[in-house]
C-alpha cells in the first residue's frame, strides 16, 4: 500500500508539473463567448489551483489561471460578458489553460498582459 501511494503521489506531482510548466497546445484553442460566475481557489497537493468559473449554454465550466491572472479578473461580477481564448498545456488534456479573457473589450488576462505564474 504505501509503494503505491509513493507512485500514484509521484505520477500527480508529474502531471501537475506538466501543466504548470508546459506551454499552450495551440492547435487544441477553445473559444467561447461566456458569462462570468466566480473565482476559485482549490487547494492542491503542494501548491493552491486557481480557476475562473463561467456559464456558456447555460452550463457553468472552469478554466485554470495562474495567481496572477486571478488577481487581474478581482473586479468581474456575476454575468459579466467575457470573450475567452483557451488551451490545455499538455496535448490531449481535459484541463484547460486562460490564453485570454477580455471584459467589454478589456484585455483582463493575455499572454503579454500578465505572463504565468
Amino acid at each position: 500500500p504505501v509503494l503505491m501511494l509513493m507512485v500514484a503521489l509521484f505520477v500527480y506531482f508529474r502531471g501537475e508539473s506538466a501543466q504548470i510548466n508546459g506551454e499552450p497546445v495551440l492547435s487544441e484553442l477553445v473559444k467561447y463567448d461566456a458569462q462570468f460566475k466566480s473565482v476559485s481557489t482549490v487547494s492542491g497537493i503542494g501548491k493552491a489551483k486557481h480557476y475562473l468559473w463561467y456559464t456558456v449554454e447555460e452550463r457553468a465550466r472552469g478554466v485554470r489561471v495562474s495567481e496572477r491572472q486571478k488577481a487581474a479578473l478581482s473586479h468581474l461580477t456575476l454575468g459579466d460578458a467575457l470573450s475567452l481564448e483557451m488551451a490545455p498545456r499538455v496535448a490531449g488534456s481535459k484541463t484547460l489553460w486562460a490564453l485570454s479573457v477580455k471584459h467589454n473589450d478589456e484585455v483582463l488576462i493575455s499572454p503579454t498582459v500578465n505572463a504565468q505564474p
